[in-house]
């Protein structure tokens, strides 16, 4: 059975492996900001901006705290102030808009596969962690340089004992096309719950 939504080539996270600490140059609402590729830290903090078991309010909450630890501090400001000003084509939808370009720096997975792969490694965090010390890596939140690299480690780890139509399955809940560009968080829901299986069996 041939894999219907493979993953995207690694050409863009090859070039921001190397160029670490470069800030990425992102548009939104007419506004050009800088930011960096997240960093494994935010783990946490984008888990918890994206998830449905959080109120509206508490994600829109750790939206701007992960915005506050990967934007440039004059971008971060000139944002929140553009959000001030009445006259401004910005709005609390832009910081959805900008959070989706900065998750997405640095790597050519989509948001989907970001924030599937993000739920993943937050779930199953203890096994994570327990495979990596096993490896060496006793502190996974400061070893590497990216979140990215982190999330490599939890995609392989969901489809390296997976037959061919559990890998499909796992694929095509990460790499479907997205079907638009609001921020909706039973997508990445959906997204989560149709690879959750393949995790049961993580050793």
């Amino acid at each position: 059975m041939p894999i219907m939504f493979p993953p995207p080539p690694s050409d863009e996270d090859l070039q921001a492996d190397l160029e670490p600490g470069r800030w990425h140059a992102i548009t939104a609402a007419g506004m050009t900001l800088y930011a960096r590729t997240p960093q494994p830290q935010a783990l946490a903090v984008l888990r918890a901006a994206t998830t449905s078991d959080r109120d509206a309010q508490t994600r829109q909450d750790y939206t701007g705290r992960f915005l506050h630890d990967h934007l440039s501090s004059e971008s971060h400001t000139a944002l929140y102030l553009s959000l001030m000003d009445p006259d401004s084509r910005t709005s609390p939808a832009t910081l959805e808009e900008v959070m989706r370009a900065v998750a997405t720096l640095g790597t050519s997975r989509p948001f989907r596969a970001v924030v599937g792969l993000v739920a993943s490694a937050a779930v199953n965090w203890r096994t994570l962690r327990a495979r990596l010390a096993l490896g060496g890596i006793t502190d996974p939140l400061h070893a590497f340089p990216t979140l990215h690299t982190l999330l490599d480690v939890m995609e392989t780890m969901l489809v390296e004992n997976s037959d061919e139509k559990q890998r499909n399955e796992v694929y095509t809940a990460l790499y479907r096309p997205e079907p638009g560009q609001k921020f909706d968080t039973s997508d990445t829901d959906d997204a989560f719950d149709a690879f959750f299986d393949a995790t049961k069996g993580l050793k």
